[in-house]
């Protein structure tokens, strides 16, 4: 008990130097606080959207293989990749995931989830349309020979067949979610088979809530479905911005339903059925699993399987600059602040020999006099800790938001970062079509919510013990180089 007495008497004994200890060690504290509240939320948001993009597999085209294959093609003279085929010819070289494909990848161990939607053309030459008198150029010019028009709508024989005026469309509603399409009457579908239309289908046919609408599908199967809902749609009319108009392309006569209604038809033909799929993985890690799972269910070479890390650093670049800042910044910090702190700890034992040197002749043994001097430390630290704490978490906000700022203007743009090819794992001017052209949307984050967790109290308090039990050690180190009796005779 006589240790820790002593220990708390001491500490009003010698203010001047406890005071300046007291400094030294406060500023060690807040200092680490801060950079640590700052270095944990910055890491628990880079590795959010590290698992949010790094799990987000899409599959695209090689691009630059590609492009190699038609150069070859050029290479072998203009009539081998034009001749008798037009530009049906040069569709052979794009790569496709056929739905089959799709649906096929959504069942692998390492999806965690997707995100599908399906395209099915159809027709019934009983139902208006809109724009349904509109003709369209097959035979010759623009669609020559019936290979880019005939693959868009699913590979249909024209001339046996009516062209379609419809489309099916299973799971598209990012219309609705932007305010573009507004349901207006009736509900979303649910069940396998039901619909809904836009109003200018519905008024145009007289078409009411629970009316069979009939379609025929590429092959000549009819699909009865049944209409639950009806939609405003404020989405632009033509699908291709008016370079050409056919009721096919205009977006009024887009018939939305679920997937399972679409790719029920799926057998071993597609059917004219398209699907765009998006794969969420387990974990990033998985990624290469993945794509090999992939290959073996039989997906062409020319196809990339890619995460969108592109976007991911664009928008975490800042807050990785930071968290390096910051951790730096604390690094120095601790280095220099514990360098300092020893040295007046070790000049504190000098100035005192004399006290160690009555302790001793009084019986107390080394390791109990280390205990005071430590016991000093820890609470002069203990304190410390307490403002420390109070203080780095008042000023870590702004201080985050003034070095944000500063890394924001000084962040890499977009077109350099998909340049560099070694920061991004290799894949270098890819990155551009990998993002598929959305660069723009990845926004850089401007705003760093910072917060005092669980386990950055934790970190700062094992920081601060650690300090103190240091310079107890360095003190304790120090009595063990005087005996009492020499200590004694030399201040006498």
């Amino acid at each position: 008990m006589f240790i820790f007495q002593n220990a708390i008497q001491n500490l009003a004994r010698n203010k001047g130097r406890n005071i300046l200890l007291s400094a030294i060690i406060f500023a060690i504290i807040a200092t680490t606080a801060v950079t640590l509240i700052i270095n944990n939320t910055a890491n628990g948001i880079i590795e959010d959207y590290r698992v949010r993009f790094g799990s987000e597999v899409n599959i695209i085209p090689d691009t630059a293989q590609i492009m190699d294959n038609i150069g070859g093609m050029f290479g072998g003279g203009m009539g081998g990749m034009f001749g008798g085929g037009g530009r049906g010819a040069m569709s052979g070289v794009m790569p496709q995931v056929t739905a089959q494909q799709s649906l096929a990848f959504a069942q692998l161990p390492q999806v965690l989830s997707y995100h599908m939607t399906a395209t099915q053309p159809a027709f019934n030459e009983n139902i208006y349309a809109v724009d349904g008198d509109a003709e369209i150029e097959i035979g010759g010019g623009m669609f020559g020979g019936g290979g880019g028009m005939g693959a868009m709508l699913g590979g249909m024989n024209l001339e046996e067949q009516s062209l379609p005026t419809f489309r099916l469309q299973g799971n598209y509603w990012e219309d609705f979610e932007m305010g573009l399409r507004e349901l207006v009457d009736g509900e979303f579908p649910q069940a396998y088979g039901e619909v809904i239309i836009s109003m200018e289908l519905a008024e145009l046919n007289g078409f009411v809530i629970g009316d069979t609408l009939r379609l025929y599908t590429p092959t000549m199967s009819a699909r009865d479905l049944t209409i639950v809902g009806i939609f405003f749609d404020m989405t632009p009319e033509n699908a291709t911005g008016g370079f050409v108009r056919a009721a096919f392309l205009n977006r009024r006569n887009e018939v939305l339903t679920t997937l399972d209604t679409v790719t029920a038809s799926i057998g071993e033909s597609a059917n004219g059925v398209s699907v765009t799929a998006t794969y969420y993985l387990r974990a990033p890690e998985l990624l290469p699993y993945f794509e090999a799972e992939l290959r073996n269910l039989g997906l062409d070479p020319l196809m990339l399987v890619t995460t969108n890390e592109a976007a991911y650093y664009a928008i975490v670049q800042p807050v990785m600059g930071l968290r390096d800042v910051t951790s730096t910044f604390m690094i120095i910090v601790l280095v220099l602040g514990s360098v300092v702190m020893l040295f007046l700890a070790s000049i504190s034992i000098r100035e005192r020999k004399y006290e160690i040197g009555v302790l001793r002749a009084m019986g107390m043994k080394k390791r109990e006099v280390a205990l005071g001097l430590w016991t000093e430390m820890l609470i002069i630290t203990v304190v410390c800790l307490v403002l420390g704490l109070t203080v780095g978490t008042v000023v870590a906000q702004p201080i985050s938001d003034t070095l944000l700022a500063a890394q924001i203007e000084n962040i890499t743009p977009i077109e350099e970062v998909t340049q560099q090819g070694g920061m991004l794992g290799g894949l270098g001017g890819r990155l551009s079509q990998i993002t598929g052209g959305n660069q723009a949307s990845a926004e850089p984050l401007s705003e760093l919510d910072v917060s005092l967790g669980a386990t950055t109290i934790l970190q700062i308090i094992g920081i601060s013990l650690l300090l103190a039990t240091v310079a107890g050690v360095v003190s304790t180190l120090r009595i063990t180089k005087y005996e009492p009796i020499k200590i004694l005779m030399e201040r006498a």
